[in-house]
């Protein structure tokens, strides 16, 4: 028996690894966790170990069966990008950071979409 989720799960690790190539980071390694019991107000958590190119994407697929994959996929591969200089900016400004994030994201999608 598939579970009810191997659908989505392949749809995201299929989005993340075209964006990775688009973004020119397909050399990181990104591990997807699937978290299918637990409910979470956010989709997505990335964890980047940007000294040994590679990052962690822990996915809440409960409550969230309809997102835009993309747009989650690439805003967390914008924190993989950005994890380098993101230990340098103080807690405080954790929300600039993720309009930083949001902004980038979004540009990419729009130019691979032109």
């Amino acid at each position: 028996m598939t579970s009810r989720y191997e659908k989505l799960q392949n749809e995201i690790i299929g989005t993340t690894t075209l964006y990775q190539q688009v973004m020119g980071i397909g050399a990181i390694t990104i591990n997807h966790v699937f978290n299918t019991t637990e409910l979470s107000e956010n989709v997505a958590e990335c964890e980047p170990l940007w000294e040994y190119h590679t990052a962690d994407i822990t996915w809440y697929l409960k409550g969230h069966e309809d997102m835009d994959v993309a747009n989650v996929a690439v805003h967390e591969l914008v924190h993989v990008m950005l994890a380098p200089i993101q230990e340098h900016v103080p807690k405080k400004h954790n929300k600039l950071s993720e309009w930083v994030t949001e902004a980038v994201a979004k540009a990419i999608i729009k130019a691979k979409e032109w």
